[in-house]
């Protein structure tokens, strides 16, 4: 049995589960239980842009993974500091997560950077004390290890670990999709439309290595893939069929003329059985499964792109209000330029599909 397999067993869920989960179960409504993830799925990212020393994107990707997993064992900490505790779930999962793919950071770097990201310089307060001591390379968010605050979440975060290791049973197993990307990515190569004159590989390399266009298309579809660990895809489908979307969509994204999904997902499960890796072999894809995978990373996408609507907004709204001599030459909504994510997706039509990749 594939790696992808076992795991499927075990941490793969319907939508019926996860709406169903177990938060849902106690009383906490759906959307706010899907906004906990996000927000403790955000803070991992920014946790680890913060350590003294990042960590790879796949320790960020399988702590997002953890989070999720754990989320459907225990329900959400709905208590008065359920912001903190949200928080607390998200960075013991990273700090796991980081010994889990060899990028094992001590922990007083990661109470660090939740002290600096949470620091407040204008009032010159920090959630975990300021440092105060006579080594002037010390940054006054890197707080001496000895005090009550920095003692007290240390604790918090080595209970919580203990707690997490029990609900994941020690499986610390993830299938990420980056592994399947570039299989996929000459795949299409392999079935592109005869109107496609762009090619994702090199015909005359012995070695069969990647264009510009097509590694182009492999960064875009990482990113993505990235991304999608901050839903739950990652709990709903096989890493394969999430790969899979993420590299059709990347090529939409560049107008590839592409086969429709009704005719490359039965070329793919054709020869998938032939392929010599037994995880390519075991990668079938569902014509129903990349609706939905397509479907709900689009979702995010705009998603995002209305929050960063409304944050562009908001802060013209501000501009505006503190600078009221400016008012009257100030752009309407309707014409102000939408500040741009960093991985975005306007639109769902093949003509409008862009995207910048993250990492």
């Amino acid at each position: 049995m594939s790696g992808e397999e076992e795991t499927a067993k075990t941490w793969l869920f319907s939508k019926e589960q996860i709406r169903n989960s177990p938060s849902v179960i106690k009383g906490v409504s759906f959307e706010e239980e899907r906004t906990a993830r996000k927000v403790s799925c955000k803070f991992i990212a920014e946790i680890g842009q913060n350590l003294m020393y990042p960590p790879t994107i796949l320790a960020i990707n399988s702590a997002k993974v953890f989070l999720n997993r754990y989320y459907m064992v225990e329900p959400l900490d709905n208590s008065a500091d359920k912001i903190f505790q949200h928080k607390l779930v998200g960075i013991t999962c990273l700090f796991v997560a980081c010994k889990t793919e060899e990028c094992l950071r001590s922990l007083r770097h990661f109470i660090w950077a939740w002290n600096q990201i949470e620091a407040d310089s204008k009032r010159g307060t920090w959630p975990f004390g300021r440092y105060e001591g006579d080594d002037v390379k010390r940054k006054s968010w890197q707080v001496d290890e000895a005090t009550p605050k920095f003692q007290e979440v240390r604790e918090q975060i080595l209970m919580f670990e203990r707690d997490l290791l029990h609900v994941l049973g020690f499986d610390f197993q993830v299938d990420h999709p980056h592994g399947y990307i570039m299989r996929f990515t000459r795949f299409f190569d392999s079935v592109k439309r005869d109107k496609e004159s762009r090619a994702l590989v090199m015909s005359s390399s012995e070695e069969d290595r990647f264009t510009e266009f097509g590694h182009l298309v492999i960064t875009t579809a990482n990113a993505m893939a990235n991304d999608s660990s901050s839903t739950t895809l990652a709990i709903q489908f096989k890493s394969s069929s999430v790969a899979a979307a993420c590299v059709s969509l990347a090529l939409r994204t560049q107008k590839f003329k592409a086969p429709t999904l009704e005719k490359w997902a039965p070329k793919w499960n054709e020869e998938r059985l032939r392929d010599a890796d037994p995880r390519f072999q075991a990668a079938s894809i569902s014509i129903e499964e990349q609706e939905d995978i397509c479907n709900q990373l689009l979702d995010f996408y705009d998603e995002i792109q209305r929050q960063n609507a409304e944050s562009a907004q908001a802060a013209a709204a501000s501009s505006s209000t503190q600078h009221p001599t400016r008012s009257e030459g100030a752009p309407s909504s309707a014409t102000m330029p939408q500040a741009k994510v960093k991985t975005s997706l306007e639109g769902r039509e093949e003509t409008d599909l862009k995207i910048t990749p993250r990492f």
